[in-house]
């Protein structure tokens, strides 16, 4: 087990004691939590110093997909909007998924929670708007930041 994992295992300890459960990494060094709708699945690769926190938005549109992923995509600029995450396509799972990824040296057990938290209460808003995207999500401009909406076209 590298250092790394040895620090998620204790994080888990502590989180698990904050809600009274359990949680540990699984063998393939991964732990999946649900709640309130929410799936998040937290994965620490061996021999890695990443630590990876994916949660599951919605599943892919059926209809309206121009839109939606317009809107993902103008979600995911800058990743202002999704705090540091990046929506993404799981074409296993057939849906979005809002996922992070960060080193742990640094960080504090306050640091893990507060990341959990944060891109729990992060995907719950970028859920509610993929599944609601208006059939010209982004014709206007209004989801780039000002200067951003005319395009950009390739010289020959």
């Amino acid at each position: 087990m590298s250092n790394m994992q040895e620090q998620v295992t204790h994080w888990l300890i502590e989180l698990g004691q904050l809600h009274g459960e359990s949680f540990k990494l699984d063998e393939e060094h991964q732990l999946k939590l649900s709640s309130n709708q929410q799936t998040l699945l937290i994965t620490a690769p061996p021999g890695s110093e990443q630590l990876y926190l994916t949660v599951i938005l919605c599943d892919l549109p059926a209809s309206n997909q121009k839109a939606t992923y317009e809107l993902a995509l103008g979600l995911n600029l800058y990743q202002e909007k999704t705090r540091g995450a990046a929506i993404a396509v799981d074409s296993q799972a057939n849906a979005f998924v809002l996922s992070y990824c960060t080193e742990t040296a640094h960080l504090s057990f306050n640091d893990f929670n507060n990341i959990i938290n944060n891109l729990l209460e992060t995907s719950e808003g970028v859920a509610v708007q993929l599944q609601s995207a208006p059939d010209s999500a982004l014709t206007d401009g209004s989801q780039f930041p000002p200067g951003l909406d005319m395009g950009l076209a390739l010289k020959p």
